[in-house]
């Protein structure tokens, strides 16, 4: 995706039904956050945990965020 702006907008543009300039502001803004290797920021990971009350989808924040995915096929370094 960071190598190829073009062919990524153009894809969202058609899977998300978006005009180009809403698909190449969200490029602009969402993919420079994008994990480069894999892994899981921990700061996300309790940002989106507290998402889940905001948008009342859960009553409490998941305890251990770590049980809800896994590292075990990433390449190790």
């Amino acid at each position: 995706m960071r190598a190829n702006k073009a062919e990524t907008v153009k894809v969202a543009m058609h899977v998300l039904e978006l005009p180009e300039g809403i698909a190449a502001a969200a490029y602009d803004r969402v993919v420079p956050v994008f994990s480069t290797d894999g892994k899981f920021n921990a700061k996300a990971l309790a940002a989106l945990g507290r998402s889940f009350v905001d948008l009342e989808l859960a009553a409490s924040e998941p305890k251990d965020m770590q049980r809800l995915y896994t590292e075990e096929f990433l390449p190790t370094r």
